[in-house]
């Protein structure tokens, strides 16, 4: 049976990685992720990506292996929307206090 689960994970990391990047960017901005963060300052971008690349993998494999409840993939895919749409104020936010 086809699941949507992998394809939006897959979709709201990209989207993770690529706000992160413009966030961080901005001025008086930093990692809120403290594993993130650690990770940041350890091995810089490349480690973040690993990390996702990893993190995609090992849920994905358990998703598959398993099948994550409904309400597990529906809390998953929140929390990863919740934290684009943070991303995506954070850079807002910082571009409307530059003008």
């Amino acid at each position: 049976m086809y699941s949507a689960f992998i394809p939006l994970l897959v979709l709201l990391n990209v989207l993770d990685v690529l706000t992160t990047f413009k966030a961080l960017k901005q001025p008086n901005t930093s990692e809120a992720n403290p594993v993130m963060k650690w990770v940041l300052d350890r091995a810089g971008y490349k480690g973040m990506i690993a990390m996702k690349i990893a993190s995609i993998f090992i849920v994905g494999a358990i998703h598959l292996k398993y099948g994550l409840p409904i309400a597990a993939q529906v809390l998953v895919i929140v929390i990863y929307l919740g934290v684009v749409v943070n991303n995506v104020r954070v850079v807002l936010v910082s571009a409307r206090r530059s003008k």
